[in-house]
């Protein structure tokens, strides 16, 4: 399965769990992701996918990626861990291959209670075969939280605790929104920066505080 080497560990942990080799494929230096100017030499008839990583909320070259998969008929996985909401050419990140895994871990831009995550897909098999899976491990984890939480809050304070998640959850997708957009209003501020004034007088690289 071929990747990129610029990620958190588990996009290539994950690789060694199915018994897979991930085969690294060097990243572009303006985006730090997977190079699709390198990525067909990487590809042989062994290659049973490739997971691209859209690093720090900035979209890999999907189009690209997705173009030179399809040629060699094998599927394209994302690890949108870091790109909630991120777009590129008009589409949302989780949406420009034929799967995709996002990451509500707290430590991610949309972080939720604990390790958790999501999984998507255009395909309805991927979407059925998922679900079952998801529902089985649901089914046993919930029964074994209800059974604590009963036991060491009641039954209404462990609704009342799940209630309370949810919102918090939901608002704070609403905070990322308004994050992501100050960080755009930012990225074309510096951009403007680069091409005008400031750059023509080589001020770029130079400390702005004086002392």
């Amino acid at each position: 399965m071929v990747t990129s080497p610029y990620t958190f560990v588990s996009t290539g942990e994950t690789i060694l769990y199915l018994d897979a080799r991930p085969v690294f494929v060097d990243v572009e230096p303006s985006t730090r992701n997977l190079d699709p100017a390198l990525l067909a030499p990487a590809i042989t008839p062994r290659t049973r996918a490739v997971v691209t990583v859209s690093i720090a909320g900035h979209p890999c070259r999907a189009a690209e990626i997705a173009a030179i998969a399809k040629e060699r008929g094998i599927p394209v996985i994302e690890d949108a861990a870091q790109a909630h909401g991120a777009e590129y050419k008009g589409r949302r990140v989780g949406s420009l291959g034929d799967r995709a895994c996002f990451s509500f871990y707290a430590g991610e831009n949309l972080g939720a209670y604990g390790a958790c995550g999501i999984v998507v897909t255009s395909h309805d098999g991927d979407a059925r075969t998922l679900k079952a899976q998801a529902d089985a491990e649901a089914t046993a984890r919930e029964s074994l939280a209800l059974v604590h939480h009963q036991f060491e809050l009641g039954a209404a304070n462990y609704l009342a605790l799940l209630n309370a998640e949810r919102q918090a959850y939901q608002t704070k997708i609403g905070l990322v929104q308004a994050q992501a957009a100050r960080f755009a209003d930012t990225a074309a501020l510096y951009q403007a920066l680069r091409g005008g004034w400031w750059h023509r007088q080589g001020n770029i690289g130079k400390r702005s505080v004086q002392r």
